[in-house]
């Protein structure tokens, strides 16, 4: 991956954050009453679709002007305070686009590709999550990016309980992302579906909630263990996707402990010493060489072994110390010492319940 790609695929992360941040004001927003209508009879279904369908066209312009102020107004009405869309208006616009989002997912221009995506997302609906499978399947990391930026309100909608995916399709975007992240080659990308991945943290649905950071879980520990085999100039943007995901897990554990999932405990464990190992690999190659990168360090390592601890002693009942310091900056010989505790050829996660093929940690 060049570098040139790598900055591209940043910028389109910033773009795609003021997109979701900023949806702006409709020029003729549809009535409340069409947005939570649990019902849609013909002349709001009429409605609708003129309005959806306007706005297909000012994507399909490819206009920047015409495209931002259709993503925008596409987005707003799931994004009203006080107003929730109702499973008939999710349909009904899903109805109106007609297959457009899964065909402007794959434009080949990436900003059209990116606003469609965008779009898609808040939808929550089986069209949009057609078109998210597109977006992640794309060779462009910049339309990537934009899927994962999407699915991000998907996931919220999921954790809300107000999306329009039956059980099955729910399901079915839970095994996208893991697969998404299992795959993705690039670092901004894995962090933009691991921030889509944790805003199921802390959903009423504690099933919907484990089994996303199951296989978030599951992901990371495989990205990690490859990356550390093969450190590059792109490690540090890594971390930032390492900080993400092992700090999100600590909450879980917090707030639901004695109802830990078992394979969610499982599979966060073998990711955290796969975070210990990255972090000690980090270290011994001469990158702690600022401030800001041995704060990062610190916060993961730290983070990883805080969750080691709790899903130790959710699984046995059995109470591990901590090795690194609760405070202050830690040091490479406790780092070390941490890391052969849990990952060594006779440490924890070796033995059971875990019962890790030490070679995994080499």
């Amino acid at each position: 991956m060049s570098l040139m790609l790598q900055w591209k695929t940043v910028c389109v992360l910033t773009c795609c954050a003021s997109f979701v941040a900023a949806p702006g004001t409709a020029a003729q927003p549809l009535a409340d009453e069409i947005v939570q209508a649990p019902q849609l009879d013909a002349q709001a279904r009429a409605t609708l679709t003129q309005y959806v369908r306007q706005r297909v066209t000012m994507l399909e312009s490819g206009q920047t002007e015409a495209v931002e102020q259709a993503r925008r107004e596409l987005i707003e009405p799931f994004r009203r305070q006080g107003v929730r869309a109702s499973v008939a208006f999710r349909l009904g616009v899903s109805d109106a686009l007609a297959g457009a989002l899964e065909r402007l997912a794959q434009h080949e221009s990436d900003f059209v590709a990116a606003n469609a995506l965008l779009v898609a997302g808040p939808l929550a609906t089986g069209d949009g999550l057609t078109a998210l499978q597109r977006g992640f399947d794309d060779p462009r990391p910049s339309v990537r990016y934009a899927a994962a930026a999407g699915a991000a309100a998907l996931v919220e909608a999921l954790a809300r309980g107000d999306d329009a995916l039956p059980e099955a399709q729910a399901a079915q975007a839970v095994s996208m992302l893991g697969q998404a992240l299992a795959a993705e080659p690039d670092p901004v990308v894995v962090d933009g579906v691991v921030l889509a991945m944790t805003r199921v943290v802390g959903a009423e649905d504690a099933a919907l909630q484990f089994s996303m950071l199951t296989r978030m879980c599951q992901a990371m520990a495989g990205q990690v263990q490859r990356r550390r085999q093969a450190l590059d100039e792109h490690a540090a943007l890594f971390e930032r996707a390492l900080v993400r995901a092992v700090s999100s897990v600590r909450r879980p554990f917090l707030r639901l402990a004695g109802s830990i999932d078992r394979d969610f405990a499982l599979q966060a464990a073998a990711m955290s010493g796969q975070a210990l190992r990255f972090a000690l690999a980090r270290w011994e190659s001469g990158a702690v060489d600022s401030s800001q990168t041995q704060q990062r360090l610190d916060a993961y390592a730290k983070a990883a072994e805080t969750v080691l601890i709790i899903a130790h002693g959710e699984l046995t009942r059995r109470e591990e110390r901590a090795l690194l310091p609760a405070e202050g900056a830690l040091s490479l010989e406790q780092l070390r010492r941490a890391v052969s505790h849990w990952t060594g050829p006779n440490g924890v996660l070796t033995g059971p319940p875990y019962n890790m093929d030490p070679a995994e940690f080499q």
